[in-house]
């Protein structure tokens, strides 16, 4: 183990630590689950001098790197974090969201409570018709609900950072570079291609390929500006 950690070392640029606190939050995609990954490798952990937690019991403590976190903004801001602390939020497009649930809920690969409530509805359902059934319970679960919060209050938050998924894939070296900077973590070039190695990139869901025309129509009429709120175009 020790011999490990030495070798992880030296992968990085260590500096000082410039905050107490880390934490990354999003919705429950792919997208957040890869950043998460990345940000909790012992290599950023080890780099931050901090140690990596999940849950938000956990993220109140000085010396953490809290990811993967699904907490709306005002909850964050209610959320004791000892100073000094920075923050990013993971943005996805809202339609890979919406598939993604609904084919870890069909393939059993979603197991927390709101996934049961939404699996128990839509079983009996196909198609169009149980993403539309899956859409009202997201809503009522408070998904796109959370998301906007995080941009249009979030995003004007000096602490807080917004990123989106589908930018750190396409050019992920230079955006994973530039979010680590914000967290005040500088890694090598040979670090950051470790890092990558590690957890290859997750590329967005391809939505507009595999969910039919109705689905889109319900899901523009059910959630009004939200795909232009978050920075998408239709």
């Amino acid at each position: 183990m020790a011999v490990a950690r030495a070798a992880w070392l030296r992968l990085t640029t260590r500096a000082t630590p410039r905050f107490t606190a880390l934490y990354q939050l999003g919705a429950p995609g792919r997208g957040s689950a890869w950043i998460a990954a990345l940000l909790h490798d012992p290599i950023v952990c080890a780099a931050a001098s901090l140690r990596p937690v999940t849950r938000p019991a956990a993220a109140s403590r000085a010396g953490v790197l809290a990811a993967g976190l699904d907490l709306s903004y005002r909850d964050f801001v209610r959320l004791r974090k000892p100073e000094p602390w920075r923050a990013v939020y993971v943005v996805q497009d809202p339609r890979a969201l919406w598939l993604e649930r609904y084919e870890a809920i069909r393939t059993g690969r979603a197991h927390d409570p709101a996934a049961q409530r939404s699996r128990d509805a839509v079983r009996e359902r196909t198609g169009a018709d149980a993403l539309h059934v899956l859409l009202g319970h997201l809503e009522r679960e408070g998904w796109f609900r959370r998301a906007r919060g995080w941009i249009d209050l979030g995003a004007l938050d000096p602490g807080v950072r917004v990123v989106r998924h589908e930018e750190i894939a396409r050019a992920p070296e230079r955006e994973l570079e530039a979010l680590l900077g914000w967290f005040g973590i500088e890694l090598s070039s040979r670090a950051l291609r470790q890092l990558l190695r590690r957890h290859p990139v997750t590329p967005p869901t391809p939505w507009r390929e595999r969910l039919e025309p109705a689905a889109l129509a319900s899901f523009r009429t059910r959630t009004a500006d939200l795909v232009a709120a978050l920075g998408y175009r239709w």
